[in-house]
């Protein structure tokens, strides 16, 4: 089932500019973000879209790229309108040097594409980094110590935890870091959120209240509490809320599954 997050972007996405073959005819235009010494511009030809999409970097006035993007933004791309937030020159990992970042929708691959151009200082070029995912990723400085963290939700457990990287990049390539522990604070907010869906006011459906319940008990494992966590969703099967008791037995098995495979017990 698709988290709530997902969800709720892809309607605000509807309501903007709808991805994939579904998009709007729009017009040929250009945007231009500017940090220090890093302009960037993107151009797009009119079309079901935007077609075409070309990105122009130049730092100190010297180009460093001028191409088309289509790992970034192919032909099933799409971008939200009027938000500046999707394209901008910013520095991702405090080093001094300016990022120019992308994100974009996507429904082909599913579901948004973040793209990463970083300087490569030896030929004076700028290297592109993707990342597709099902969740869409903020970057936001949340611990306020002057470097950008990239927020986004674990589409890998039903309901979308939180998680949170940090981009790091070196002559060899980009990685991102998951620094999700480090945030306790953006994953309690997550957890009590998590938990208003499925314990608070009218009950829901058991598909819905199982995706709730997994992504709180994700959060209390990675708040080092996770038999709290197991306990309440022991309390929650109990009261019939994830389905017939056959069912929630094997939900809460393939959860425990889960949560080992991907590192969060």
């Amino acid at each position: 089932m698709p988290s709530k997050r997902l969800l709720a972007v892809a309607l605000a996405t509807a309501a903007a500019i709808p991805a994939g073959r579904a998009a709007a005819d729009v017009n040929a235009g250009s945007e231009t973000a500017v940090g220090g010494p890093v302009s960037a511009t993107l151009t797009w030809d009119a079309g079901d879209g935007p077609r075409n999409m070309r990105l122009a970097i130049a730092r100190n006035g010297v180009t460093g790229l001028d191409r088309t993007i289509p790992q970034t933004c192919g032909e099933q791309c799409s971008r939200f309108s009027n938000d500046a937030d999707t394209f901008a020159v910013r520095d991702l990992d405090g080093d001094g040097e300016d990022e120019v970042v992308l994100r974009v929708n996507s429904s082909e691959p599913c579901c948004f594409a973040l793209g990463i151009f970083d300087y490569q200082p030896a030929t004076g070029t700028y290297r592109e980094f993707v990342r597709v995912s099902e969740s869409s990723v903020d970057i936001a400085d949340l611990n306020r110590d002057g470097r950008p963290d990239l927020k986004t939700s674990d589409s890998r457990i039903d309901g979308g935890p939180v998680r949170i990287f940090q981009y790091t990049r070196n002559d060899t390539g980009v990685t991102l870091d998951d620094v999700t522990r480090r945030f306790p604070g953006q994953i309690r907010e997550d957890a009590r959120f998590a938990k208003t869906l499925f314990a608070s006011g009218r009950r829901p459906d058991p598909e819905s209240a199982r995706s709730y319940v997994s992504e709180y008990v994700a959060d209390e494992f990675l708040l080092g509490r996770g038999q709290a966590g197991l306990k309440e969703l022991d309390q929650q099967r109990l009261r019939g809320v994830l389905g017939k008791p056959k069912e929630a037995k094997a939900f809460r098995r393939s959860l425990l599954r889960k949560l080992d495979r991907f590192g969060y017990r």
